[in-house]
Formats: C-alpha cells, sequence, structure tokens
C-alpha cells in the first residue's frame, strides 16, 4: 500500500508505473491520476486510496530489494495543497 503523507492534487503518477519493472512486482494497483485530490493517509482503510503493489518470490532478499524500490517510487510522487 502507498501512503499520502498530506492532502492535496497528485501529480507524477506515472513514477507508479515504474514498479512493474522490478523482477519481483506480480500485481500493481493504482488508483490515482496526476489532478486527482487525494486525502492524508491517516489509518489502514484510507492507504488503499493510492494503490498498492504486490512483490513475490522465492528469493526473500529480492523481495525485500524490491519493496524498498517501491516505496522509494512512491515517495517520488508529488502531492501539492
Amino acid at each position: 500500500m502507498f501512503v499520502a503523507p498530506r492532502t492535496g492534487t497528485v501529480t507524477n503518477t506515472e513514477i507508479l508505473q515504474e514498479i512493474r519493472t522490478l523482477p519481483t512486482c506480480r500485481g500493481l494497483e493504482v488508483r490515482v491520476r496526476t489532478g486527482d485530490t487525494i486525502a492524508a493517509t491517516s489509518d489502514l482503510l484510507s492507504s488503499n486510496a493510492l494503490g498498492w503493489a504486490l512483490p513475490a518470490d522465492r528469493d526473500a532478499a529480492a523481495v525485500e530489494r524490491d519493496h524498498r524500490l517501491a516505496r522509494a517510487f512512491a515517495e517520488r510522487l508529488r502531492i501539492t495543497a
């Protein structure tokens, strides 16, 4: 799940599509588009508003690496007030 640190307008959502290039990416759901307004993530339920990524593999180290990379992509998402 992705976290919105603040309420605002989302831009550069295409950055999340980069997660699909990760070797362990088995699923990606992006629920926002550039220009959408989103509320700050406040609990588990609201964490689904942006979407989620599912890394999976038998190699736990690869999953951990790609999880960190997916988070890094998500942190580059711009949300402006």
